[in-house]
């Protein structure tokens, strides 16, 4: 069973000497890997100076009179399946793919939610790769799962996807050699 998120997130806004700060206040939670959401949360700094800033609606509507469970629910309606779904671009799933730019397949959907997990750990990897099969994931499209999340086409999501691969590698080895130089000056 996946840990369930929080019941709320707060986010705080602070302006300090112009600048916008985002805070996501959470109960200490192993489901949640804290530095990824602050990383995430960097997305709304920039939403919120341009103005864009709007919330975020992802779920099932009336999940339990369509069969899912509380369980089901406090996944597919949670923040941090939310931020997958923003990273993975996907708000619907659909049947039919040549119309990818309302949604992704089934195994679409969920093979783009297991590479982003998989990147920035906001779920155990284990325990989202056994609650995210193909059944449940036809469970959800046939609940009427969606979220207000732009979706790409398969080609665009890949090469983002390989872009904030290097980019985590990149930063990695940045701080890696950062700490090497460190401990070679003391």
């Amino acid at each position: 069973m996946i840990p369930t998120p929080p019941p709320s997130i707060t986010v705080f806004l602070d302006s300090i000497a112009g600048a916008f700060f985002v805070f996501i206040v959470m109960q200490k939670q192993s489901a949640y890997n804290i530095s990824a959401l602050r990383g995430i949360a960097g997305m709304f700094i920039s939403e919120l100076i341009s103005g864009l800033f709007m919330p975020l609606i992802v779920g099932i509507e009336n999940g339990l009179d369509k069969g899912m469970t509380e369980s089901d629910l406090q996944l597919t309606n949670g923040f941090g399946f939310g931020m997958l779904c923003i990273h993975a671009s996907v708000g619907r799933i659909v049947d039919d793919e040549k119309r990818e730019d309302f949604g992704v397949s089934v195994e679409e959907f969920r093979r783009r939610l297991l590479l982003v997990n998989e990147l920035y750990r906001i779920y155990d990897v284990d325990a989202f790769a056994n609650k995210m099969t193909i059944e449940f994931v036809e469970k959800m499209k046939d609940a009427g799962w969606s979220a207000n999340v732009g979706t790409s086409s398969n080609r665009k999501f890949n090469n983002q996807f390989k872009k904030a691969c290097a980019s985590k590698m990149i930063s990695a080895v940045d701080e890696r050699l950062k700490k090497l130089t460190q401990d070679e000056e003391e």
